[in-house]
């Protein structure tokens, strides 16, 4: 999993903005306010910095490749020396100009 080297959302009133209906039940609801009051904040704020931090957090994940090491020397060699196309390779290139040029 990538590591951020971003700090975490800190908690922003929000005076006028976007709406996001929420259903709970009554014992998610009271877990989330016991957290909130632990952080002394409203359970709104408390809420809205964890998803928008999560949501960071999977996008970067998902939007991220991670390599070993040997897969990065291996993609760094064929980046610098590059397989001399083959026939098949050519013909597509060919096809491709057509389509581009003609």
């Amino acid at each position: 999993m990538p590591t951020s080297k971003k700090k975490d959302l800190k908690v922003q009133r929000v005076k006028k903005g976007e709406r996001l209906d929420l259903r709970l039940s009554y014992s998610e609801k009271e877990l989330l306010k016991r957290a909130a009051a632990l952080r002394h904040e409203k359970v709104s704020d408390y809420v809205r910095v964890l998803i928008l931090n999560e949501a960071k957090r999977f996008i970067e994940e998902r939007e991220s490749i991670l390599l070993s090491d040997l897969d990065r020397d291996l993609l760094l060699h064929s980046l610098d020396n590059p397989p001399i196309p083959n026939e098949a390779l050519r013909a597509a290139m060919g096809e491709y100009r057509k389509g581009v040029i003609g």
